[in-house]
């Protein structure tokens, strides 16, 4: 999955500079592996964070 994120990140490096994009790696946890629940959709790796503490104070989802 990081590879996959880093890969994206190379091709689309100006457009995630410039705020326009958001490149996400996330895994579907279906044995709760990640302690947030079994079944849910777990974010590893935003615009190549890894680190859970800082991914989770991300405002990853902007409404209008």
């Amino acid at each position: 999955m990081n590879y996959q994120v880093s890969t994206a990140l190379k091709k689309y490096d100006k457009e995630v500079k410039e705020g326009h994009l958001t490149i996400i790696g996330g895994v579907y946890d279906f044995r709760n592996d990640y302690s947030q629940g079994s079944g849910r959709l777990v974010l590893i790796n935003v615009n190549g964070e890894t680190e859970r503490t800082e991914i989770h104070k991300m405002s990853i989802v902007n409404f209008k």
